[in-house]
């Protein structure tokens, strides 16, 4: 997969089902770009899917703004679960996400804040499985699985896996949680003391942490991803952390480069790496280890290759 900066921003659309709430408080405009910013638009290979595959508002409302930033007028509002379609560009100066939109008339930029997207591979595995099948998941900054979507076959964690917290709010999918206690049970014969550390996450409880880290960090931030477009609600990723430190894992530490040398053994991927943000659209995390099954994690295997 690949990201291919553009200089010229290409066609948007708006599909039917999205309307622009017009805020009497602001005067409609169409107005171009501000001169003094950069726009990079990024066109992401679509993985087989349709790349006009539209957004899906996940805030209760969602400003559409006249320029790209908070500051400018509101020209619309874009209510829950509304679907859009348009230039999904990134600005060079603040490396902020924007996607520029139509409504009718009116043009518009809508912050990434409030927008997932679900690939259309994922839906059809859903539909036909239910669960989705370990390791064929499409699960990037810029594709996702529904909000709401749950495995049903999460499970705890037993007892002293999850660093002496309540496993009861530790849990991952049987088979992934079967292989992470024998992969930290042979870390701990080889003298490494692993635990899993913050599992599964619900699509929900992904939304708060992501607004909050945006609340923070801005528009710009990478640590934390959209609800949707997380791993952890996969329920087949952990963040690994060392006993010795009670932290998480650091690149090349001892029980970092533990993982690297056997967490294919067990089915478990760093999918977070310096080689493949670009791919991801996520910095590089080394605590973070996603199941994709045995047969998908030999040593010529490549986590994003989904």
């Amino acid at each position: 997969m690949r990201l291919r900066p553009i200089c010229i921003l290409f066609a948007f659309l708006a599909i039917a089902v999205t309307t622009f709430a017009q805020d009497g408080g602001a005067e409609a405009r169409t107005t171009a770009p501000p001169a003094s910013l950069t726009f990079r638009e990024v066109s992401i290979d679509p993985l087989g899917a349709d790349p006009d595959t539209p957004w899906t508002v996940h805030t209760d409302t969602l400003d559409v703004h006249a320029e790209p930033s908070y500051d400018s007028p509101v020209v619309g509002t874009l209510s829950r679960d509304a679907a859009v379609v348009g230039a999904y560009c990134v600005i060079v100066e603040t490396d902020e996400e924007w996607l520029r939109i139509t409504g009718g008339e009116t043009v518009g930029w809508a912050p990434r804040t409030g927008l997932h997207r679900v690939h259309p591979k994922n839906a059809d595995a859903i539909a036909a499985h239910g669960n989705l099948p370990f390791g064929s998941e499409i699960v990037i900054r810029w594709w996702g699985i529904p909000i709401g979507y749950e495995a049903d076959d999460l499970v705890s964690l037993p007892e002293g896996y999850a660093g002496g917290r309540d496993p009861e709010d530790y849990r991952l999918r049987r088979e992934a949680a079967e292989h992470a206690v024998a992969m930290i049970d042979a870390a701990a014969e080889a003298g490494i003391e692993i635990y899993a550390s913050s599992p599964y996450r619900s699509g929900t409880t992904q939304q708060g942490i992501y607004l909050r880290n945006v609340e923070r960090r801005g528009l710009s931030q990478r640590f934390s991803a959209p609800p949707g477009h997380s791993e952890h609600q996969l329920g087949t990723t952990m963040d690994i952390a060392a006993r010795s430190t009670g932290r998480f894992l650091t690149k090349d530490c001892p029980e970092h480069l533990w993982m690297q040398a056997n967490g294919a053994r067990f089915g478990f991927r760093q999918t977070y790496r310096e080689d493949n943000i670009d791919a991801t659209g996520y910095v590089e995390e080394p605590w973070h280890w996603r199941y994709m099954g045995v047969e998908r994690t030999a040593p010529s295997g490549d986590a994003t290759a989904n």
